[in-house]
C-alpha cells in the first residue's frame, strides 16, 4: 500500500511541474504580446510626433515657395497636354525634368530647416505625387500619372526604399480653373485638377529609438520573469526535497520493518514453546528458550539503540577527545575485524606506518566509523573481498583510506549516500539488511571532528572511502 501511495504522489507532482510549466510559457507569451501591443503603441506615438515635426515643414516660407514653383510647373504642363501639344508620356517627362531641376535646393532647404529645427533623429523626407487626375464638372476624366502603375517616380526630397519609408501623410491638391483663368495658361475652356501626394520619411534605426524608450518596461519585465522563476524554482526544490525525505521515510520503515520482523517472529515462537508443557518440564530446552528470548531482545534493543544513536547529527554529539596512536589503532580495530570476518572470504591489506602518528579524536565513536566502512565493504563486496587501508600523513591532516573490490556506487548515488536513511538500493526491500544510517553516522562523527569524509568510485570496479582528520 505504502508504495501505492508514492506513485499517486509522484503522478501528482509530475501533474503539478507539466501545469506549472505550461502556466509559465502562457505567462511568458502573454507577457510577449503585451510587449508588442506597447511596442506598437510607442511606435504610433514616435511616428505621430515625427509627422507634427514634418507637418511644420510646410509652414517654412522658403518651403511654401518651392512648392508652389513646383506645383504651378505642373499646372503649365498640363495645360500643354489638356490643348494636345504634348502626350501623357512628354508631360510626366517634363514634370519630372523641372522637379529635378529643383530637387537639390530643396534637399539643402529640408536640411538647414532640421538642424534649426527640434528634430534631433537622422531622417531622409520626400513628397512623392501619387496621382495626377483631370476633372471635367467635378467628375474625374483622365489621369495623367499613376506612380503605382509606372516606373517614373515624381517626388521633392531623398529617395527611399521601400521597405525604409513610412508614410506619415497624404495630402490632396485640387485645383479649379474657370474659363477667364484657364484662358491664362493657353487653355480654351475650364481646367479641374487633383494632385495627390504623400509625405514619406525614412528614419535611421528608428526601431532603436523606439525600443530604447521601452528599456524601463523591458527591464521591470525581465525583472517580474526572474522573480517568477525563483519562485518556481524554490517552489519545485521545496517539493522534490519533500518527496526525497517522503521516499528516504517510505524506504526507513519499510526497512527497519524487515529489520524488526525476524527478531520478533522468532520471539513469538519462543514465547509459544514456553506453553509447551515438554519445555517447561525439560531444563535443557528451558534454558536455550530463554537464551532465544534473551538474544532476540538484545537484538531489538541494539536496533532500536542504533536508530536513536545515528540519527544525531554532528552539532549534538559528545565528543570525548584523547590522544591516539593512529597506527596502533588502525591496526587494532582490522584485527578485531579479520577475526569477526573469517568465514567471509575476507581479506585486509595493511602495512602498519613505523613512524609515530599521534592524532587527537574521540576513539570510541571513530572505532564505529572505520568499522561502519569495513562492514559496507563486506556487505556491498564480491564473493571475495579484498579491502586496502593506508594512510597519508601532510602538513595538517592525515588521510585515511580505505578500498575495496564491491560492486561500486554510481555517480548519481555518490550523492546520496551521506544522507540520513538513504542506501543503495535494488528495491524497497533491500538484499542487504541495514537501516541507511551507518554512512550518515560516520560522516557526522567526522564532521564533528571538523574533518573530511570522501567517497570515488567506479562501477563494479570498487570504492574508495578517505577520511581527512585534522592534526592538533
Amino acid at each position: 500500500m505504502p508504495h501505492y501511495v508514492i506513485g499517486m504522489k509522484t503522478n501528482r507532482i509530475k501533474y503539478l511541474i507539466s501545469i506549472s510549466i505550461v502556466s509559465f510559457i502562457a505567462l511568458c507569451l502573454i507577457q510577449g504580446y503585451l510587449l508588442y501591443n506597447t511596442y506598437q503603441l510607442k511606435k504610433q506615438v514616435f511616428v505621430d510626433d515625427l509627422k507634427s515635426s514634418i507637418d511644420a515643414l510646410n509652414d517654412v516660407p522658403e518651403i511654401q515657395q518651392l512648392n508652389e514653383a513646383w506645383y504651378l510647373s505642373i499646372i503649365q504642363n498640363l495645360a500643354t497636354y489638356k490643348n494636345t501639344v504634348n502626350t501623357k508620356k512628354e508631360v510626366v517627362q517634363a514634370i519630372k525634368t523641372k522637379t529635378d531641376s529643383i530637387n537639390a535646393q530643396f534637399i539643402t532647404l529640408l536640411q538647414e530647416v532640421f538642424e534649426e529645427s527640434e528634430i534631433t533623429h537622422r531622417i531622409s523626407y520626400k513628397k512623392e505625387i501619387q496621382d495626377i487626375i483631370l476633372y471635367d464638372n467635378e467628375l474625374p476624366v483622365d489621369t495623367v500619372y499613376s506612380g503605382a502603375k509606372t516606373n517614373t517616380n515624381l517626388y521633392l526630397g531623398s529617395n527611399q526604399s521601400n521597405k525604409e519609408k513610412v508614410l506619415l501623410s497624404t495630402g490632396k491638391w485640387f485645383s479649379k480653373y474657370d474659363k477667364n483663368d484657364a484662358k491664362a495658361l493657353g487653355i480654351d475652356g475650364s481646367l479641374d485638377v487633383e494632385i495627390i501626394t504623400g509625405d514619406y520619411v525614412s528614419l535611421t534605426n528608428w526601431e532603436k529609438e523606439v525600443l530604447l524608450q521601452m528599456i524601463g518596461i523591458f527591464a521591470i519585465s525581465i525583472v517580474l520573469l526572474v522573480f517568477v522563476v525563483g519562485l518556481f524554482y524554490i517552489s519545485f526544490s521545496t517539493l522534490l526535497r519533500q518527496k526525497k525525505i517522503a521516499t528516504m521515510r517510505n524506504d526507513f520503515i519499510n526497512n527497519i520493518t524487515h529489520e524488526l520482523k525476524t527478531p520478533l517472529a522468532t520471539l513469538k515462537v519462543a514465547s509459544k514453546s514456553l506453553h509447551n508443557k515438554e519445555v517447561l518440564h525439560h531444563q535443557e530446552a528451558l534454558e536455550n528458550t530463554i537464551a532465544i528470548i534473551d538474544r532476540q531482545s538484545n537484538r531489538l534493543h541494539r536496533i532500536v539503540d542504533q536508530v536513536l544513536q545515528k540519527t544525531i547529527g554532528a552539532e549534538e554529539l559528545e565528543l570525548n577527545y584523547e590522544e591516539v596512536s593512529l597506527v596502533p589503532f588502525i591496526t587494532t580495530i582490522i584485527e578485531d575485524f579479520s577475526l569477526l570476518n573469517e568465514a567471509n572470504s575476507v581479506t585486509i591489506e595493511w602495512v602498519a606506518e613505523e613512524r609515530e602518528m599521534k592524532v587527537s579524536f574521540d576513539a570510541f565513536l571513530m572505532t564505529t566509523v572505520l568499522l561502519n566502512i569495513l562492514e559496507n565493504a563486506v556487505k556491498y563486496g564480491k564473493d571475495v573481498v579484498r579491502i586496502s587501508v593506508n594512510v597519508i600523513e601532510d602538513k595538517q591532516n592525515y588521510h585515511i583510506s580505505i578500498t575495496d573490490n564491491g560492486l561500486g556506487i554510481s555517480p548519481k548515488e555518490q550523492e546520496r549516500i551521506f544522507d540520513k536513511f538513504y542506501r543503495v538500493q535494488t528495491g524497497n526491500i533491500h538484499q542487504v539488511k541495514g537501516l541507511g544510517l551507518g554512512l550518515y553516522y560516520a560522516w557526522q562523527v567526522i564532521k564533528a571532528h571538523q574533518g573530511e569524509l570522501g567517497v570515488t568510485s567506479t562501477l563494479t570496479e570498487g570504492t574508495t572511502f578517505t577520511i581527512t582528520l585534522p592534526k592538533r
